[in-house]
């Protein structure tokens, strides 16, 4: 029960980061995302105090399904529910460890991602969106990292 619970939440965010159909036409607030949940702990992806500002941290948190822990997929982006702003990998910085941040959108390979078995994989060089440290509290570090499949890349 626990694995096809598991596949329909992957193929339910690969519809999100894939769906480019979505538009907006309406206030960034019309529309209702889903929330992303890390398959270590459960916790939402979530913008940190609820932060407009382009350079936005991106951090896990206790699920409340506020429009900061709601996103959908725009043409291979994921845009928050909040402000319409994209995921996006701070200064297309190539290394491990890579901070993810919000940003004005603008479809560059920083800003655009796959799913792949459960993980979230920038176009721009393959890695993952990643929990660092396998820091389970309130507040941890999302970044990026070489893909090694852990719970800690995996989403839901």
């Amino acid at each position: 029960m626990k694995r096809s619970r598991m596949l329909v939440a992957v193929f339910s965010l690969a519809a999100v980061v894939l769906s480019g159909t979505m538009m907006l036409s309406a206030p960034a607030q019309a529309v209702t995302g889903v929330m992303v949940r890390s398959e270590m702990n459960g916790k939402c992806l979530d913008i940190k105090d609820w932060n407009n500002n382009d350079g936005a941290t991106v951090q896990l948190w206790g699920c409340h399904g506020g429009a900061n822990q709601r996103w959908y997929g725009d043409a291979g982006m994921i845009r928050s529910d909040m402000n319409g702003k994209c995921l996006d990998i701070r200064d297309w910085n190539n290394s491990d460890g890579a901070v993810v941040q919000m940003w004005s959108c603008h479809g560059g390979s920083n800003q655009r991602w796959y799913v792949d078995a459960g993980m979230i994989r920038s176009e721009m060089n393959g890695k993952c969106l990643d929990v660092k440290d396998w820091n389970p509290n309130d507040g941890a570090v999302v970044q990026m990292w070489s893909c090694h499949g852990g719970a800690n890349q995996r989403w839901y």
